[in-house]
């Protein structure tokens, strides 16, 4: 039997070997040799060799169909990895998805579709020890060989004790305590800010003197019908930005029909259709509610253009929306004795407890005043691209003064407060310490879960708010 033709998103790997049908082995970079194939093909295939790999898609269903490609579903290519390294991958691709393009699409949540450029960075982030797949990638978007991306610096949560030095420094306990760093400008606001720039072959837009490139390819008239939109909505934005300042502002534009053919390379210009606008304390939380204003089902050929303006006034931290109902001010009962407790989520047992940090002697550094939250009896998580639902153990206990307080219940028995900032204090405190240990990403739809943080009821007083 003759060797099929290399198909096009192979164009560019060094000396892919035929398998049999349309799967191939080549060599990728940080990894090995691999199959590669459509997933049908490479799902059956796995099977039969009974070696417990997965067929990844190497570019995401949805992103195929946010871009229009002809090879979607069952023809997508993929390739044929252990089960730990696809749940790593979907679990960044869904950490990026969340913070900067809010969220990935379910059957319960819509989010906005996205561009050629934006999939192909997403993915050449994701990828960025594999060449070989980053070039897969955009040879599957139709789009050119990829530059050489940057890997970003790992993110380390130092302790309390090992924080890199402030203004403020002390002795506590013949130790050195040094408060923590964090850019209170940058509290809850950065979350969903781009980390790379992406090459644009689009129009320029000025709105309140500010000029920007957007990154989807039209035709002059859709420039000109989207200069003029501007133009007429730019009072109407200015003025709802002075009237709420600390609320930010996130521009949305609509275009119908871009799209490039993976096979040719041939673009087709978006047409503008609309000019649609969001509000929020955060990036975050303006996309959020852009994602989850109720609206007709978007075209196939739909694709966003996203820009966001920063609030002319800074949030506070009181303002910022937290993940589950506040119930009131909370203090630690003795800053002497600072404590936390960190946590686990599995989607098998839910929240499971880890270990306790602490004590520690903060009190020539605080106060550290916080906001009490009640978890609800069940809450959603995502697996494997769907919502589901995990029930939750909930109680009351009390606080250090005898007062009562709702409480999560861990599998050990333990029960435990979630606890978010009401100071810039605070917020550097808790920006030095783990957050939700949350391996899959299940919780990462979950609006600025990061800023959480668990102590026990007996460590705290807790006034009920009026």
């Amino acid at each position: 039997m003759s060797t099929p033709p290399v198909p096009f998103w192979l164009n560019g790997i060094p000396e892919p070997k035929h398998v049999q049908g349309q799967i191939w082995d080549i060599n990728v970079r940080g990894h090995g040799p691999v199959w590669v194939g459509p997933w049908n093909e490479l799902k059956a295939f796995n099977k039969a060799k009974g070696l417990g790999l997965v067929a990844a898609h190497i570019v995401g269903r949805e992103h195929l169909l946010d871009v229009g490609s002809r090879i979607h579903g069952d023809r997508a290519p993929c390739v044929a990895v252990e089960g730990p390294r696809h749940d790593l991958w979907t679990k960044q691709v869904g950490d990026i998805q969340f913070r900067v393009f809010a969220g990935r699409k379910t059957k319960t949540h819509l989010r906005a579709s996205i561009t050629r450029s934006e999939v192909a960075w997403l993915y050449a982030t994701v990828y960025s020890e594999h060449p070989e797949l980053i070039r897969i990638s955009r040879n599957i978007l139709g789009l050119k060989a990829p530059p050489t991306p940057k890997r970003p610096p790992a993110k380390a949560i130092p302790p309390p004790k090992s924080a890199a030095p402030t203004e403020r420094a002390g002795k506590t306990g013949g130790k050195k305590l040094r408060s923590l760093p964090l850019d209170p400008d940058k509290l809850g606001r950065g979350d969903a800010s781009r980390k790379a720039e992406v090459k644009s072959a689009g129009v320029a837009v000025a709105i309140a003197g500010a000029n920007f490139i957007l990154n989807v390819i039209i035709d002059y008239t859709s420039a000109q019908r989207m200069n003029e939109e501007v133009k007429r909505r730019e009072p109407i934005i200015n003025r709802q930005r002075a009237e709420q300042p600390e609320l930010g502002m996130l521009l949305v534009f609509v275009f119908h029909g871009a799209r490039q053919d993976p096979e040719s390379g041939l673009s087709v210009s978006g047409r503008f259709v609309r000019l649609e606008t969001s509000r929020g304390h955060t990036e975050h939380e303006a996309r959020q509610r852009w994602a989850e204003t109720p609206r007709l089902e978007p075209r196939v050929d739909e694709t966003h253009e996203f820009r966001w303006y920063e609030p002319l006034k800074e949030p506070s931290l009181q303002q910022l929306s937290t993940p589950f109902p506040k119930i009131g001010a909370a203090r630690f009962a003795d800053e002497r004795k600072v404590r936390f407790q960190t946590l686990e989520f599995s989607a098998a047992s839910g929240f499971d407890a880890e270990k306790v940090l602490g004590p520690e002697d903060l009190s020539q550094f605080g106060p550290y005043p916080m906001i009490a939250m009640q978890v609800p009896e069940a809450i959603d998580y995502v697996l494997f691209g769907r919502i589901r639902e995990k029930k939750l153990a909930v109680s009351t206990r009390k606080d250090q003064r005898e007062s009562p307080v709702a409480v999560l219940i861990l599998d050990d028995g333990t029960a435990v407060v979630p606890v978010w900032p009401a100071s810039k204090n605070t917020a550097k405190l808790f920006a030095a310490l783990p957050g939700i240990d949350d391996k899959i990403g299940a919780l990462r739809h979950m609006i600025n879960n990061e800023m959480i943080r668990w102590v026990r009821p007996e460590w705290i007083v807790v006034t009920p708010a009026a």
